[in-house]
């Protein structure tokens, strides 16, 4: 397994920062590690492309919980480099390919209100090229991560106010899906984006739908589940 400068770094940062705390420094830190350039925008820009892969990788330098997105990035590239690194020849007609593209959301203010971003994860080193989902929420006031557990009211059964929401716009894609017929779990609403108006939720390219229907997004109103929300 490659172990590199980024991947080292990465790990000083997360057994330094304290649990809970907020440390976007660090994100600074890794793109200076993956050989990355940081815009007016704070969105850190690395590309890295050779005869046999291309990676792209756009984050901001300034969310919140920094370390838990630079471990993610960290590992991403070191798998995609170990993953190039055994398949020296080129085997393949194009390059093997990795894009990790961040967007953020907000509610609230950048004081007391929440921040996610959304890392879209398009992986080109298999079969076929495939679209996924990494997200981060963090509760600027708390400072602390929100994940799919603590979102909602202890106690309350978010799937099963979710799923009459869902459905339709899933079947709306493909009626065929099973998840369109009630296949949807905890497990499906772990990828999910938090604004003022919506609870946006996402999904893997592959995983509720077949591959040719692509990756899906969701944004359920807030007033429909305002209910069992936190």
């Amino acid at each position: 397994m490659r172990c590199g400068v980024a991947a080292l770094a990465a790990t000083a940062l997360l057994a330094l920062a304290p649990v809970g705390a907020a440390d976007p420094a660090s994100l600074r830190t890794a793109c200076a590690a993956f050989g990355g350039v940081v815009g007016a925008d704070q969105f850190c820009q690395v590309h890295d492309t050779s005869a046999i892969s291309d990676l792209t990788l756009q984050f901001p330098v300034d969310y919140p919980d920094g370390p838990a997105v630079a471990d993610y990035l960290t590992r991403s590239r070191e798998n995609f480099l170990d993953r190039v690194d055994a398949n020296p020849a080129p085997a393949r007609a194009a390059p093997f390919a990795l894009a990790v593209v961040g967007r953020v959301y907000q509610s609230g203010d950048r004081q007391s209100g929440t921040q996610s971003l959304v890392l879209t994860v398009g992986d080109d080193t298999g079969v076929h090229p495939v679209t996924i989902f990494k997200t981060f929420n963090y509760d600027l006031a708390a400072r602390a991560p929100i994940t799919f557990a603590t979102l909602f009211q202890p106690g309350s059964d978010p799937v099963s106010v979710l799923n009459p929401l869902v459905r339709p716009m899933i079947s709306a894609r493909d009626p065929a899906a099973p998840a369109a017929r009630g296949e949807l779990t905890a497990a499906s609403y772990q990828q999910f984006a938090i604004t003022d108006d919506v609870i946006t939720f996402f999904f893997n390219q592959d995983g509720l739908l077949p591959h040719e229907d692509g990756p899906l997004e969701v944004a359920v109103p807030r007033g429909g589940i305002a209910s069992i929300l936190r």
